[in-house]
């Protein structure tokens, strides 16, 4: 794995991002647009952000599902989904 700016592992990638995940210049996951199913397949826009590294990996801690409009632009409120994390234990299984 090469080494991002911050000393973290990056994977190298081996196709082209698939159309649905913006990354930021990072190359950490920033938005996710998908229809969800489970409500009538209306548009979502998942925002993710303030990665942090717990156990060497990367995760977004906040995320936010909102409204996407057909010209990919977003409605910000209300949000569908909003998760905040505080913490995340990895532990290696062999």
């Amino acid at each position: 794995m090469a080494p991002t700016a911050g000393g973290v592992p990056r994977a190298h990638r081996h196709a082209p991002p698939r159309p649905g995940f913006l990354l930021g210049p990072d190359a950490l996951l920033r938005r996710h647009d998908y229809d969800m199913e489970l409500a009538c397949d209306i548009a979502t826009a998942d925002y993710t952000d303030e990665h942090q590294v717990f156990g060497g990996i990367s995760f977004p801690t906040l995320r936010r599902a909102v409204g996407r409009e057909p010209d990919g632009t977003t409605v910000p409120d209300p949000a569908f989904v909003t998760i905040d994390i505080e913490h995340v234990s990895v532990e290696s299984v062999v």
